[in-house]
């Protein structure tokens, strides 16, 4: 009876071991897959950024061009109704 007693803990004690084992591999794996899924996360963010701050220069550039044209085609109005006689 102390034989199987003693044998039980031992197994016991084995499989305990067994199931700490795993759960620091699992651990050690989750971890890794936090920090590469936050560095990938950073990345996007990076990019996004940068995405958005090429769109505002080209629509600043395009609002420019806009009202350059805006300025240099602009003409008084007794100009478009003038009769020209040829």
């Amino acid at each position: 009876m102390v034989e199987q007693s003693s044998l039980h803990q031992r197994n016991t004690q084995t499989e305990r071991q067994k199931i700490v084992s795993e759960f620091q591999q699992l651990r050690r794996f989750l971890e890794e897959q936090e920090r590469l899924l936050l560095a990938q996360l950073e990345k996007l963010d990076e990019e996004i950024v940068k995405i958005q701050k090429e769109n505002i220069t080209k629509l600043s550039e395009e609002i420019s061009h806009l009202s350059e044209m805006e300025g240099k085609y602009q003409k008084p109005a007794n100009e478009f109704l003038q009769v020209r006689v040829s």
